[in-house]
């Protein structure tokens, strides 16, 4: 929903879920979304208006981390940085102090895949590790989202492919 008009919604509702929607119910859809979430509709109002309107060629992320454009970008650039970007900020935080604490466990980073971290440890460890793992994640999501509750998933596998 960062920026995506009706068409978009119901281009991307095809492609990706193959769910049929008219335009009408694209925009039914988009209106109910930002009436349910109204301040995610400030923000994005807010970012039109002070942002793309006057043609700034930079936004930040929660922790200040700013990117830039040599050309005036997309406003769906602009309202998607700000979120894809503090989720990566928390992912560092998160990976940062857990290489501080794994090699205390044996557990092992093995990978690293948007915002999930993959582990490895033996299972005589397992409880220990999933416990470390969801609070290096949930602090490093409560330093950049102070008003909004933080919440991990876990899932536990033989096999990560």
């Amino acid at each position: 929903m960062y920026g995506m008009g009706a068409a978009k919604l119901q281009a991307y509702a095809e492609e990706k879920y193959d769910v049929l929607l008219t335009l009408e119910e694209a925009k039914e859809f988009r209106k109910r979304f930002f009436q349910a979430y109204s301040g995610v509709k400030r923000w994005h109002d807010r970012i039109r208006r002070t942002v793309y309107a006057k043609d700034i060629k930079q936004i930040r992320t929660i922790g200040g981390r700013r990117r830039r454009w040599a050309k005036k970008p997309r406003l769906s650039e602009l309202l998607n940085h700000p979120v894809q970007g503090t989720s990566a900020d928390m992912l560092k935080v998160a990976i940062a102090r857990l290489f501080e604490l794994l090699p205390k466990t044996g557990a092992k980073l093995i990978g690293v895949v948007h915002d999930e971290i993959l582990l490895e440890c033996p299972q005589t460890i397992l409880k220990k590790t999933t416990r470390i793992l969801k609070k290096v994640m949930v602090e490093a999501g409560e330093l950049y989202l102070q008003q909004v509750p933080v919440e991990v998933e876990l899932t536990i596998s033989s096999s990560w492919g």
